[in-house]
C-alpha cells in the first residue's frame, strides 16, 4: 500500500503537494522532504502487520460482509483495502463498531481515504438528507471520526429556509460561507440566500448595470427607476448614467432622490 501511496503522490505537483501539508499539517519544503513527511505515518513504526492486532475484535456480521467484497484475501489484507468497500460498510465499521476507530489501523486508513486520495469536496442538492435517520447525527459523527476533514456542514437559506450539506475541507471555524457561495449561494441585504432564492425575481431584484441584486423588500430605499426606460438601476450605476446631465452634484442628488422607488 505504501509503494500505491508513493505513486500518487510522486505524480502530484508541488501546489498539490503543498495543499496536502497544509491539511496535514507538517512542514513544507522540496517535492522530496513533502512526500517523505506525508509518508511518514506508514513508515516501520506504524506497519501494518501490527497494527491490525485488534483487527478480530470485529464482530463476526462485519467481517462476513468484507468477505463478500474480497472472498480471495485474508481479512486483514482486505481491511487494508477499506476504500473501496462500500460507503454503507465503511460507515458501518467506522461509525457503529467503535472498536477499530482509535487504532493506528484506522489513522492510516483515513490518511489514504481523505488525504492521499483526495475525495472531492462535494454538495449534496438542495434539501437533500445526508442520512434518513437523521442528518445531524450523522454530521455529529463523521465529523467527530474526521478531526482533520474533511466536515459535513448545513447551510440554510434565510428566504425560503431550504438547506444543503456540504462536505469541505474548509472549516474556518465553522464561520465560513465560503463552500456555499462556491456552490451558487449569495448574500443580498444582509440575507443568505440559496442558489433558487438569489436568482428568483420574485426574491431579487438586480441593477440593470452591474448586476447587484437587492432583496425585493429592500428596492423602495436602495434603486432608482430610470424615467425613460423603466429599468432599474443601484445608486452608484444611476448616478454614473446622469452624471454628464448636471452642473454640480447637489442638483444631480436632488434628481437621484426624485427617482428612488419608495420616493415614486
Amino acid at each position: 500500500m505504501k509503494r500505491e501511496i508513493e505513486k500518487k503522490l510522486r505524480n502530484m505537483t508541488k501546489s498539490q503537494l503543498e495543499k496536502v501539508c497544509h491539511k496535514m499539517r507538517c512542514s513544507k519544503g522540496t517535492k522530496k522532504e513533502m512526500i517523505s513527511e506525508l509518508l511518514r505515518p506508514l513508515t516501520n513504526k506504524y506497519k501494518m502487520e501490527t497494527t491490525f492486532k485488534n483487527f478480530n475484535k470485529l464482530p463476526e456480521e462485519i467481517q462476513r460482509a468484507i468477505a463478500k467484497f474480497f472472498p480471495n484475501l485474508t481479512s486483514e489484507q482486505a481491511l487494508q483495502r477499506f476504500g473501496k468497500l462500500p460507503e454503507e460498510l465503511q460507515r458501518k465499521i467506522l461509525g457503529d463498531y467503535t472498536g477499530l476507530r482509535h487504532t493506528a489501523a484506522s489513522r492510516i486508513q483515513q490518511f489514504v481515504r481523505d488525504r492521499v486520495l483526495e475525495p472531492p469536496e462535494r454538495a449534496l442538492e438542495l434539501n437533500e438528507l445526508l442520512d434518513d435517520r437523521g442528518s445531524d447525527f450523522y454530521a455529529d459523527r463523521w465529523n467527530r471520526d474526521h478531526p482533520q476533514g474533511p466536515w459535513w456542514r448545513e447551510f440554510e437559506c434565510d428566504n425560503c429556509h431550504g438547506f444543503q450539506w456540504i462536505l469541505t475541507y474548509d472549516d474556518d471555524g465553522y464561520g465560513s460561507n465560503q463552500p456555499a457561495y462556491d456552490e451558487g449561494w449569495d448574500s443580498v441585504g444582509g440575507m443568505f440566500l440559496c442558489p433558487e432564492c438569489s436568482t428568483n425575481p420574485d426574491v431579487v431584484e438586480p441593477c440593470e448595470r452591474c448586476g447587484e441584486t437587492f432583496m425585493r423588500d429592500d428596492i423602495d430605499d436602495f434603486m432608482y427607476r430610470d424615467e425613460h426606460t423603466e429599468d432599474l438601476y443601484c445608486r452608484n450605476c444611476f448616478e454614473d448614467r446622469y452624471l454628464n446631465d448636471f452642473d454640480n452634484n447637489e442638483d444631480l442628488d436632488r434628481f437621484i432622490e426624485t427617482r428612488r422607488l419608495g420616493n415614486l
